[in-house]
């Protein structure tokens, strides 16, 4: 999958902030289209997963820190792992990146 179009994903991440608040892109490469999400969810949704720890506490991390009127948190999933980052027009914080399983 190649990387997601920062210019669409600032945007939309933009919108959707101001629609439900502090949140995420989840990109994930068998989807075509990226969603929001929500740390709630993300930790439900891998509360039974020992090694996925790491994960909902990096998109903490980075929740908690972006600037939504210029920054979108990402977590793109790819099939050499998962990145935990934030984005802006002029780069990238690479939050973390994590070597485990395809998040579904």
């Amino acid at each position: 999958m190649p990387a997601p179009d920062r210019a669409k994903i600032l945007r939309r991440a933009k919108e959707a902030f101001r629609e439900h608040g502090r949140g995420f892109v989840v990109c994930l490469d068998d989807r075509d289209e990226p969603h929001y999400g929500f740390l709630p969810k993300l930790k439900e949704r891998l509360r039974d997963e020992p090694d996925a720890k790491t994960l909902p506490a990096a998109a903490f991390v980075a929740v908690e820190q972006y600037h939504p009127d210029r920054e979108a948190v990402v977590i793109d999933s790819r099939p050499e792992g998962i990145y935990v980052m934030v984005v802006w027009d002029g780069g990238t914080w690479m939050v973390s990146e994590i070597a485990w399983g395809k998040l579904t």
